[in-house]
């Protein structure tokens, strides 16, 4: 408190004044306060444990409605992926906050852009997705459930196998090259129980990989604190979340990196932000050869389909649809940019993991023309069934 004297031994009250304290001073000085009795990475590991939580939960809702929708009850198995995508989409907007929370607590010179970048979050989270984006929004939400409404349509393939279409199925595969043989012996709902299967264990594997070179990239960046190591962080971090399903955080992690390129002068930084990660395992393994055999599914059961399985089948065929040309589109794209920038950054040239992604990228874009042929031929062909070498079936 400073005082103001009248006469000497005389103090006015009236005139008594406090010091206008700089409320952006006393913040900053709390928030070196803070870094020096904390380490920098205080308060992010919890986060990303949370995040890892949260992808494995909904991991195992995808198994978890199978089993339900293979005892028949259709309404748990609704009713659970109802509940997974609420509760998703809340904590993932519960951890972002905890996210602004942390960035907050940073000194502002170093971490004002990344607060700004995440700007759109505060004090309307729970709206956001619909009123900004609304489209982009629901594309997030069907790729995020994709593994469920897979699980559902794999499960519904149990009840839908009967005789006529166990022959047909048999029919159609038993003369078809190298493993026609393979697939016709063990029966549609088995191929589509084993991509279930394959793919979410080809998803923990990427996930667990993640997660431990996060360990490594957490060590960089409270050791060195550069641009580099936090571009390096949120890289990976925004993997794991694609990964693991958690769009929402995606979101937020793809804005981070956004702003950390733009504040990034010298170009030093690895100027694509790309899902070069989560191609293989979210496309190659599960949603591509999952829609082939949905289309089969939905084409020998078209007349005969439960109103109920029916929905739930197109419902799994338009999240592939989703989610195959999605990551299609962004991983190509991302090939031409790296491609783009190979002469003018080190840090992006294309290197051995561009020509390995290239090839299985221009086989995927094959594959999913020819299941859109074929998810066109059920209403072209009488028999619902288009066979790409043949013609309606």
């Amino acid at each position: 408190m400073s005082r103001r004297c009248v006469s000497e031994g005389t103090v006015s009250d009236a005139e008594t004044e406090p010091d206008a304290a700089d409320p952006g001073e006393m913040c900053e000085m709390q928030n070196l306060l803070d870094t020096n009795e904390h380490s920098v990475s205080d308060g992010l590991w919890p986060i990303y444990d949370q995040c890892i939580i949260i992808a494995l939960a909904q991991f195992a809702c995808a198994p978890l409605i199978f089993v339900v929708s293979c005892r028949g009850n259709d309404h748990a198995a609704g009713l659970i992926l109802v509940l997974m995508l609420f509760c998703s989409v809340g904590l993932q907007y519960w951890l972002a906050g905890k996210l602004i929370v942390w960035l907050e607590r940073q000194p502002r010179g170093k971490w004002q852009h990344s607060i700004d970048a995440l700007s759109h979050l505060n004090g309307r989270c729970g709206m956001h997705c619909l009123t900004s984006g609304g489209l982009a929004c629901l594309f997030g939400m069907l790729e995020a459930v994709d593994p469920a409404l897979d699980a559902w349509a794999a499960a519904n393939a149990y009840s839908l196998y009967t005789g006529p279409v166990r022959q047909k199925f048999t029919a159609s595969w038993e003369g078809a090259p190298l493993v026609g043989w393979l697939v016709a012996r063990l029966g549609l709902p088995a191929i589509l129980f084993s991509i279930l299967l394959g793919s979410m264990l080809c998803q923990l594997i990427a996930l667990c990989w993640l997660v431990q070179r996060h360990a490594g990239r957490f060590d960089k960046f409270e050791g060195d604190g550069d641009e580099e190591a936090v571009f390096a962080m949120w890289y990976n971090w925004k993997h794991t979340t694609d990964i693991g399903g958690l769009l929402i955080l995606h979101d937020v992690f793809d804005k981070l990196l956004h702003a950390e390129l733009e504040q990034d002068e010298d170009s030093k930084l690895y100027p694509v932000v790309d899902r070069f990660h989560s191609f293989i395992p979210k496309v190659v393994a599960e949603a591509l050869p999952g829609f082939w055999f949905q289309i089969t599914v939905f084409a020998l059961t078209y007349d005969s389909c439960p109103f109920n399985k029916y929905v739930v089948n197109i419902a799994s065929i338009t999240s592939s649809i989703v989610c195959v040309s999605n990551l299609l589109r962004l991983q190509m794209t991302t090939l031409c940019e790296k491609w783009h920038y190979t002469p003018k950054r080190p840090s992006a040239s294309a290197g051995g993991l561009y020509w390995l992604n290239l090839p299985v990228v221009l086989l995927a874009l094959c594959c999913f023309i020819a299941c859109l042929a074929r998810f066109a031929g059920v209403w072209i062909c009488p028999s619902h069934i288009l066979e790409l070498s043949h013609g309606c079936f």
